[in-house]
Formats: structure tokens, sequence, C-alpha cells
């Protein structure tokens, strides 16, 4: 997969079904909290003006309304802008 321009593809993290202690988690509370942080799978080769300052690897917190949800070979992934990244971890 070769993203284009400034695109960043991110394997968000799974939130746990149970606490540590092992307390169930509902679904519904689950989605509330969806993953906002990720792992760069795949990265575009930026902008002219702005290049891209993460590798493939890195862990990500990104803007949770970010991009758009794709499954590829198996896994499901998310395509969002540079910009919608707020901080590398």
């Amino acid at each position: 997969m070769k993203p284009t321009l400034d695109r960043v593809v991110i394997k968000p993290l799974k939130l746990p079904e149970k606490t540590k202690e092992g307390f169930y988690i509902p679904p519904q509370t689950q989605k509330k909290y969806e993953p906002t942080q990720g792992e760069v799978r795949f990265l575009g080769p930026g902008k002219v003006d702005e290049p891209i300052n993460c590798k493939i690897g890195d862990k990500v917190v990104f803007n949770k309304m970010a991009g758009m949800d794709i499954a590829w070979n198996g896994e499901d992934l998310k395509i969002i802008r540079w910009s919608d990244i707020l901080v590398v971890l």
C-alpha cells in the first residue's frame, strides 16, 4: 500500500473488553471511548512544503473524527491526513 501526499495509514489500537480488575466493558461504552491511538503502518511522501515527521512503527494519537476506515489484508486500518495526528508518542 502506498498512500498519496500527506496521508498516513494507521492500525488503531483495540480497547480491552475487560478492565485490569476483570470487569466487562459493554460495547456502548467501548464505542464512546473508541481508540484514538494507533501504530503507523504506511506513509505517503508528504507535501513539498510540509514533510511527515513520523516513521512506520511509531505510536500516535489522532483526532477521533479523522479519516476513513478500511479493511486491507484482513486488518482494520484508518487512513488519515498528517495534520490529524496530534502527538507522536
